[in-house]
């Protein structure tokens, strides 16, 4: 016994001394990095001092940036310094090598302030993103004093990147402080890893139909063992996979229980594990993530909507039967290219049932489609399974309707005649025939033509006796068992054409020269006709043109005017009768020739006159005869003793060949020039006039102002002229008109008597000689007894009378006056009466008008009369309003118009000067009319009160005209001569 227990002792110190030799092999760490901070400032990724390492500040690898750092320094050396509270939360991240290395350690200097950061945090990463908490490590220091802080972990064993980060917090003032610095990381050597697990076929996604199961696969390389994980989605937790998710699942392949909708998107993968043993570390492989998508199983149509046909109308039944189908929903389309949509109430119901019924159909939904989406859900989040059913069409049964009606035929004798019809919803034809429109409808049958019962009907070869048969179809649609017939197209008619006859021959003709002839014919069943001609009976016939004649194509022809070339010419026409698009031509009439011949003579009616004219003018010879084609004046000459013809270039002449010539301003060396004229037919027959001769006198010029003067009786004239020219004087005197056109003549010192009052006057001086009268120029007008009307309105006290006096215009000629108030006349009392009263100007210019209506107005107008009881016309009239108080208002436009108005010069050559002045502003239009009653000129000139208005009549003729000037309804008219 003690030999064993000292051999055990022996043993248990052995193996006591080996656990002691090993561990102190192990316990030796080696150096990995070291940072000693003795730059400033610092770089935001920190190279370690020795060793390989990076210290990250700037944001990278899981780090932060925008630290709070004063200047390195310290009593441990050179430090970092953390300022504030502004670092709370915030990382600093080593990163270096753990590969074939353990048990990494981490040696530090740090202090602190009371209010600086009071909690240091440490964890670890394999990829700087991941992150494992250090559990029990809190290496944060509120000393003044630096102190060491050290800490292991081996959870970065064997790691060829290696992550550790350090995180500040708990900081309670912007003037805490915080220092680090003498950072040495270190670890032991560690064993050989077994060699890591090469997947070359990741797990994939896999979709199923429920309740089929699914199976997840991997290939790999350097695995030991499997285990497939799985999880519910891609936030839940990863746990190893049971009986109750599979099998399979510490194999390669691992395949689901049957599928359930709870399944869809469930999550696969496999831990791959590789235990090569030797005292070497296991290798663990995490594989790919797959999902499972389940979709439900699609449903089986058992029965497809099948095609239908309804009336227009009626509604139309669409079934559809399935397996394995949780809804339906009925689609639709207007044809087989359209979009398909889903029904609704306004296509039908019965859209989310087996069975789909229309609402009452139209035209339009012929050829519509409809088909049934049939859906299987499983419910979750697992698709559902569709099927679409065939489509099936719907067809409108129609009516038949025509789009082109059989059309009138017409054919030439012998011919077959075709009918069509072209007709939509048609299932039969039936042709039918009559031979007048009130004959009974037949069928027609093979006695008839053939294709009775298609869309086109072709009739026997044509007779005359089938002009006029008419045809027409029935159309019918047969749809299944429902009928719609009896549609009858329109009647067409057939027309038989026949070839042209010529009733009446086309004849001879003769025609007088210079004359047209006229070639007719008269033919039944012509449509058309073509005159043609020819010179003679030798020539070629042609189409006549519109440089033969007119109407040569219609049954008359009628020539040109005929000339003797003419004399011979032969016509014919060619008759046609165009029946649609058959054509029966060339029934050509007989020859007929024309015959041209001469016209009378020139008989001269009225031979040419002699002609005397004053040196400077113009002299006219004319002649009137018949039958006269051309004319050709002629003139003696005298060194020649001989006629010459007036070639039609030669000075001094025009009209040399026509009834009239024109010696244009001859000299005074062709006075007694003779003239004739040579006149010929159309055949060149030639007459010859008599002559005529030329008298010119040197002239005569006439004085043109009269001096004339005022009498009791009248107007008196002297006029005088001189002579220079050849005539003999007789006379002299003046003339005188009241419209510039009818004159009366009176010798000098004579009295002008019985003139008419109210008229204006024009005068002209004269002389005559024995080759005739010659005038002076129109003078200027006078007015003679131009009786105004009252000069003056007045109102006297009370404004119910009215002063007013007579301008007798410098007219000795009358003696009384009376005064006129629209229907009534003036009292010698002052009254208003129905009949005129008769006084002197002074008499009714102390008379005062009395017994009037307050504020009403009065217009007064004037006429007078001589001692033979002569009387003018009323003058224009002068308006006032009478007023209740003295101050009348005074409206007498009338008179103003009268006397306050000028025209001149007058006469004008055209440019007028309108002169007024009136005692207010007022609008004056201005007519213009000449004898004729013709309005020349009409306008307007606006708010006139005192000057002159230019009104351009220069492009009127010379001649009497009338000028009407209006204004507030009241007119009065002046006179005006146009003289050039």
């Amino acid at each position: 016994m003690k030999m064993i227990f000292t051999t055990m002792a022996k043993l248990s110190l052995l193996l006591t001394l080996c656990s002691i030799l090993s561990f102190n092999a192990i316990a030796q760490y080696a150096d990995i990095a070291y940072w000693h901070f003795n730059a400033a400032p610092y770089s935001g990724a920190i190279t370690a001092n020795t060793g390989t390492g990076t210290l990250y500040l700037n944001g990278t690898n899981g780090s932060s940036s925008g630290w709070s750092t004063t200047s390195f320094g310290g009593s441990a050396g050179d430090a970092i310094a953390f300022v504030g509270d502004v670092n709370n939360g915030k990382h600093m991240v080593f990163r270096f090598s753990m590969t074939g290395k353990q048990n990494a350690r981490v040696t530090f200097q740090t202090r602190g302030t009371g209010t600086g950061y009071t909690t240091g945090t440490w964890a670890y990463s394999e990829d700087g993103t991941t992150w494992t908490t250090i559990p029990g490590v809190n290496t944060a220091s509120t000393s003044t004093s630096f102190s060491q802080k050290q800490f292991t972990t081996s959870g970065l064993d064997g790691k060829a990147n290696a992550y550790l980060r350090y995180t500040l917090s708990g900081a309670s003032s912007s003037n805490g402080n915080n220092r680090v610095d003498e950072f040495y990381i270190a670890a032991q050597a560690g064993s050989s890893p077994c060699a890591t697990p090469i997947v070359s076929a990741q797990p994939a996604n896999v979709i199923v139909t429920v309740p089929n199961t699914a199976t997840f696969n991997t290939t790999a390389i350097n695995v030991t063992a499997y285990q497939w994980q799985w999880r519910a989605n891609a936030s839940g937790n990863w746990a190893n996979v049971t009986v109750l998710q599979g099998t399979g699942g510490t194999s390669s392949s691992f395949t689901t229980v049957p599928t359930v909708a709870t399944m869809d998107e469930y999550q696969y993968r496999v831990v791959l594990t590789n235990a090569c043993g030797g005292g070497s570390t296991t290798t663990v492989l995490n594989s790919n993530t797959a999902m499972l998508s389940l979709n439900c199983a699609a449903p089986v149509a058992t029965l497809q909507p099948l095609d239908t046909t309804v009336v227009s109308g009626a509604p139309a039944l669409f079934v559809a039967d399935a397996t394995g189908v949780t809804s339906y929903q009925w689609q639709w389309r207007a044809n087989s290219t359209a979009t398909w949509a889903d029904v609704t109430t306004a296509e039908g119901t019965g859209g989310t049932s087996d069975s789909f019924t229309t609402i009452a159909t139209t035209a339009q939904m012929s050829g519509y489609q409809y088909r049934v989406v049939l859906s299987n859900a499983c419910g979750g989040t697992v698709t559902a399974g569709i099927t679409n059913t065939d489509s099936a069409t719907l067809t409108i049964c129609q009516p038949p309707v025509v789009t082109t009606q059989p059309l009138d035929t017409t054919v030439v004798l012998g011919n077959v005649a075709v009918f069509e019809v072209e007709a939509n919803n048609v299932s039969a034809y039936q042709w039918q025939w009559r031979a007048n429109n009130t004959a009974a409808w037949a069928n027609v049958t093979t006695a008839e033509g053939i294709g009775g019962t298609s869309d086109s009907f072709t009739t026997i070869a044509t007779t005359a006796t089938m002009n006029g048969f008419q045809y027409r179809v029935i159309l019918t649609n047969a749809c299944g068992s429902t009928t719609i017939t009896n549609l009858f197209t329109d009647s067409a008619t057939l027309n038989i054409c026949m070839p042209p006859v010529i009733t009446t021959q086309v004849i001879n003709t003769t025609a007088t020269l210079g004359s047209s002839a006229v070639f007719e014919v008269a033919g039944n069943n012509a449509t058309g006709y073509q005159w043609q001609w020819r010179a003679n009976n030798t020539a070629t016939w042609a189409d006549v043109t519109a440089a033969e004649g007119t109407g040569g194509t219609t049954d008359a022809f009628t020539t040109i005017a005929t000339t003797l070339t003419m004399n011979g010419y032969q016509y014919r026409v060619v008759l046609t009768n165009a029946c649609g698009a058959s054509t029966v031509t060339n029934l050509v009439s007989d020859t007929a020739t024309l015959t041209v011949v001469c016209p009378p003579s020139v008989s001269i009616t009225a031979q040419p006159l002699n002609a005397a004219i004053n040196l400077g003018a113009n002299a006219l010879f004319t002649v009137t005869a018949t039958n006269a084609a051309s004319y050709q004046w002629q003139v003696w000459d005298d060194l020649t003793a001989s006629w010459t013809d007036i070639a039609p270039a030669a000075n001094g002449y025009s009209g040399q060949h026509t009834d009239s010539l024109i010696v244009n301003a001859p000299a005074l060396s062709m006075d007694s020039t003779r003239y004739r004229v040579v006149l010929s037919n159309l055949c060149a027959v030639t007459t010859t006039s008599t002559e005529a001769m030329l008298t010119i006198d040197a002239g005569i010029t006439v004085m043109t102002n009269p001096v004339t003067a005022l009498t009791s009786n009248g107007f008196t004239s002297v006029t005088t002229f001189t002579n220079t020219g050849i005539g003999q004087y007789q006379s002299q005197g003046i003339r005188y008109s009241a419209d510039a056109i009818t004159w009366n003549p009176l010798v000098p010192g004579g009295v002008i008597s019985n003139l008419s009052p109210n008229t204006q006057y024009y005068f002209q001086a004269y002389a005559i000689f024995d080759i005739g009268t010659f005038y002076g120029a129109v003078s200027d007008t006078f007015t003679l007894a131009n009786v105004a009307g009252p000069s003056s309105l007045a109102a006297l006290t009370g404004g119910t009378t009215i002063q007013l006096s007579i301008n007798e215009n410098n007219n000795p000629a009358y003696t009384e006056y009376a005064i006129a108030s629209g229907t009534n006349w003036v009292q010698a009392n002052g009254s208003l009466g129905t009949t005129a009263a008769w006084k002197t100007a002074t008499d009714w210019n102390a008379t005062t008008i009395r017994e009037l209506t307050p504020r009403t107005n009065y217009c007064f107008s004037v006429k007078a009369r001589n001692n033979d009881g002569i009387e003018t016309a009323l003058s224009t009239e002068a308006c006032i309003q009478t007023d209740s108080s003295v101050n009348v208002a005074v409206n007498d436009i009338a008179a103003a118009l009268s006397g306050q108005v000028i025209l001149y010069p007058n006469p004008s050559t055209g440019m007028v000067q309108l002169k007024y002045n009136f005692e207010r502003a007022l609008d004056l239009n201005v007519t213009v009319v000449d004898l004729s009653g013709k309005v020349v000129l009409a306008t307007t000139f606006n708010d006139l009160k005192s000057g002159v208005q230019i009104i351009d009549l220069s492009s009127l003729a010379q001649g009497m005209y009338s000028v009407r000037l209006a204004s507030g309804g009241h007119v009065a008219g002046k006179k005006l001569l146009i003289a050039k």
